[in-house]
Formats: C-alpha cells, structure tokens, sequence
C-alpha cells in the first residue's frame, strides 16, 4: 500500500496513513517460557514457506488511519485503559489454526469484551485481519499451508502449555506501510482502572 492517499481527480496527495499495531503487553518470562516451543517448531518441521515467530505477542488492534488521526487513536486508547484494572490472562494448549500454529489464549472473551467498543469507534479501517484480532491467540508459526498446520496440531496433541500472567499495558506500534518495514513503539499505555473509580465514586453522591 501507498504511503499516501491521493485524490484522484487532482493528481494530489491528501494525506499520509500510518498503519498501527496494538499489542498486549507480556512480560519477559512469558516470552522466555514461549521461545523453546517456536525453535521446537523450526528444527522439527522443514516446511517450505514456514515462518517461525521469535517475537510473541498478542494483536488486539490493526489497522490504517491517517496519520493526522493518531492523536485521536491515542486518546482512546487512555481512556479505555483508564476504566480497566489489569487482568489475568491465561494461555493454555496449542492451536493449529487457518495458516498458522499457535497458542491458545483462554482468556481470549475478557480480551474481546475490552476492545469491542474500541474497535467500532476506530471504524473499518481498523479492520485489518479482523479474524486474527478478535481470536486472541499467540502464533508460534505462520505461513503453514492448512494441512501442515492440521499435521502439528495431531504431532504436538499431547504437548502441554498452561501459563498465567498480570496484563498490565498494551504496547502502539507503528509505521509507514508501503514504505517501513518496522513498526516503532510510540506509547504504552497502562490499565489502572482509575477511570472507572471516578465514575463509581460520583455515582455515590
């Protein structure tokens, strides 16, 4: 994709867009404890297109929006965190799943039901790779075609992973599509439930 968006009339750039990714934060001994089962991945299977994924991470939010925008996003984002406390997030078994292998993320309804809202507000254009994003997961390989990752989900049936931790924060990235390849972190930005306390004193008086 264009890192502009252009009128086509005229000829003219309108604006830049920025692609945003919005992570949930995990803490280094979740990703310490992730990391042997994604180098298991790439020295047991020899699939062609298959891409290991050495960076762990759950998406909540993807997607492109004018750059002029971002403040906007941003401002969202803290308002939402501000009315949610952190919470438990437990990651339990494996998931083959379309043309990826994952880790199943359990706590996947309690993620889903904090970023609804936040995903109708952002509009379609937040709606890059909807299914992957409203499906909580870790993915430990992708590119798989369906019947590889159908084959390690029947090898790896018997494998066990059952992990708990805080959430904490969620991480904004992001990038010039098109045109970077990288994302760059540009916030964290932390569920302190301090939103929701404002309101829930009000309502007392």
């Amino acid at each position: 994709m264009n890192q502009l968006f252009y009128n086509t009339s005229a000829g003219r750039a309108i604006q830049e867009v920025r692609e945003y990714l919005v992570l949930l934060t995990l803490p280094q001994y979740v990703k310490e404890a992730i990391l042997p089962y994604v180098h298991a991945l790439q020295s047991t299977y020899n699939f062609k297109g298959m891409k290991a994924v050495y960076r762990p991470h759950v998406t909540l939010l993807h997607g492109i929006q004018f750059a002029g925008y971002r403040d906007r996003i941003l401002n969202g984002l803290h308002r939402l965190a501000s009315e949610k406390e952190p919470f438990s997030v437990n990651i339990k078994g494996f998931l083959p799943w379309k043309k990826t292998f994952c880790l199943h993320v359990d706590s996947g309804r309690t993620i889903r039901n904090i970023f609804a809202d936040e995903r109708i507000r952002l509009g379609k254009n937040f709606m890059l790779h909807t299914d992957y994003t409203i499906t909580p997961h870790i993915t430990l390989a992708r590119n798989l075609e369906p019947w590889e990752s159908e084959m390690i989900g029947r090898d790896w049936a018997e494998v066990a992973f059952n992990l708990s931790f805080l959430a904490v924060s969620v991480l904004v990235l992001e990038r010039i599509p098109g045109v970077e390849q990288r994302y760059r972190l540009i916030d964290e930005i932390t569920f302190d439930g301090r939103g929701r306390q404002s309101v829930q004193q009000l309502e007392l008086f």
